[in-house]
């Protein structure tokens, strides 16, 4: 004993002797050893009794310093572990074969909103869904058969809300050598695993929508993008024209009968688009009108009924609620709209889901404006190439008339004006003045002729057009008749022919001023 606690303790042993307690086994630091260091010693006594009274004490010590010592690092680890585990921002869970839960931390209660004492001893079963618990209780299952680590990831829903986690689970190996119970380890990728599947989501979109043939397949692609991105079960995408009309409409999730529904109805009509977007709904570029206003429900014709029963709660999404992302045209009004409901994590909408829905509507609108473009491009290219057939038609029309043209030029030519040269000169050697005439007017006319001149030429025999030429050339009857040798009443015979052949008879009109005017 310490040398200052040995007259005391003498004292105590002599008062108490007799009267302490024997055979139980006690546990006492009252001794060192002869360095100096204090000892554990566990130790039990009894009484040698003579003559019916304690004579002498037997006592039993046992040095248990190093036990006590590995006792108290236990402990003490045990208390690090404890706190390392409660304090930590991963979820950490001990189940064992059945699924009980054997331990969790505050980070795992707190999905459950609950604390780690409620939920130790329920089972996985008592706080999952059953397709989540059989998944579960299969992974801890395989690492307990197999005694191996198992790395899973999954999609749960806790509370009404989706959430992904990833998990660790690592074999306890109890006193047998054998796997006892599991411990998970799992983290929490919802925000990661979003931007993972909307990045996805994203990407296919944009590839499927450059493949798109027309403008409902591109509003299709842009409502089954949301749907892949874990948005929203339903969604509707349609263009409207002047009247308000839909003319095109993409969808996904929409029944058969809401769907021939929908393709039936109108936009929203001036007054109710006004209430849709008033500033208190403004989301972004978007609007966001709760069930709670009223407006959607009064307008029987525009409202699209959901089917799905979703869990109330704040925050959660409910029966009428409507978001609304406009597509606006050049001109900024509203040439389209995006209607979503049923969400898939059963909230209403955040900015981030807005921004994502607002995104794709933009990218689909220019896809659409593109292929309208085209469209346009095509009918006028097929207007075009309709007016150059038309215009070749006519071109060779005219080449046509032209090459008639030179025709009758050359029979003018060959018909009346070289009879009319080869008569220039007299037997006799003078000149004859009226076919000099002839050929002095017939000249400048023949260059300048006009059609209707040359197709008038045309309808008369060489004769007929040598006595026209004559009467242009101011001749009177009887000067043709000398001329050509022939009477004065054939001359008038020609005359009426002629003026048969023009259309001209019984029309009071002057054969002279009318074939001048040719």
């Amino acid at each position: 004993m310490p040398p200052e606690r040995r007259a005391s303790a003498r004292v105590s042993f002599a008062k108490n002797f007799g009267k302490s307690k024997t055979g139980e086994l006690s546990e006492t630091e009252i001794f060192i050893r002869k360095n100096g260091e204090p000892v554990s010693i566990q130790f039990t006594s009894d009484y040698v009794m003579q003559d019916g009274q304690p004579k002498y004490e037997v006592a039993m010590n046992i040095d248990v310093t190093e036990k006590k010592r590995a006792v108290d690092a236990l402990r003490e680890s045990e208390e690090r572990y404890r706190l390392l585990i409660e304090n930590a921002d991963d979820i950490i869970v001990n189940l064992d074969y059945s699924g009980k839960i054997l331990l969790l931390n505050r980070a795992a209660a707190r999905y459950f909103k609950k604390a780690p004492s409620e939920l130790v001893g329920q089972t996985i079963w008592d706080l999952f869904p059953a397709e989540t618990a059989q998944h579960y209780i299969a992974s801890v299952r395989k690492t307990l058969d197999s005694n191996e680590t198992l790395n899973i990831e999954r999609m749960v829903v806790l509370q009404g809300e989706i959430k992904w986690f990833k998990a660790n689970l690592q074999p306890i190996i109890g006193s047998g050598g054998q796997a006892a119970s599991v411990l998970i380890i799992t983290r929490d990728t919802t925000i990661q695993k979003q931007v993972e599947i909307r990045s996805q989501a994203r990407l296919e979109f944009l590839q499927r929508l450059r493949q798109a043939k027309d403008v409902d397949e591109c509003l299709s692609i842009g409502c089954r993008a949301i749907y892949k991105a874990q948005l929203f079960k339903r969604a509707v995408l349609t263009l409207h024209n002047e009247n308000r009309a839909i003319i095109n409409l993409g969808q996904v999730g929409l029944e058969e009968e809401v769907l021939t529904k929908a393709r039936k109805g109108s936009a929203p009509d001036l007054g109710l688009a006004k209430k849709i977007t008033q500033d208190q709904f403004r989301i972004g570029r978007s609007y966001f009108i709760p069930a709670e206003s009223g407006i959607m429900t009064k307008s029987i014709e525009r409202y699209v009924p959901q089917t799905e029963s979703l869990a109330p709660g704040p925050g959660k999404w409910q029966f009428g609620d409507e978001l609304f992302v406009p597509i606006v045209s050049n001109d900024n009004s509203y040439e389209g709209w995006l209607s979503v409901d049923t969400p898939i994590d059963g909230m209403r909408p955040t900015a981030d889901i807005v921004s994502f829905l607002e995104e794709v509507v933009d990218i689909t609108s220019k896809q659409v404006h593109e292929l309208q473009s085209i469209g346009r491009l095509r009918m006028e290219s097929k207007a075009l190439e309709d007016t150059n057939v038309a215009l070749r038609e006519v071109l060779r029309h005219i080449d046509e008339d032209k090459m008639e043209i030179r025709q009758k030029i050359g029979n003018n030519v060959s018909q009346i004006l070289i009879p009319a040269f080869l008569k220039l000169i007299r037997k006799d050697g003078t000149l004859n003045t009226t076919y000099y005439n002839i050929l002095k007017d017939g000249l400048p006319e023949l260059v300048t002729a006009s059609g209707a001149a040359v197709l008038m030429y045309s309808k008369l025999s060489p004769r007929e057009r040598e006595i026209c030429n004559m009467i242009k050339s101011g001749s009177t009857s009887k000067e043709i008749a000398d001329t050509l040798n022939i009477s004065p009443a054939t001359v008038q015979k020609h005359r009426e022919l002629i003026r048969r052949k023009l259309g001209i008879v019984n029309k009071g009109i002057n054969l002279s001023i009318h074939l001048k005017g040719l």
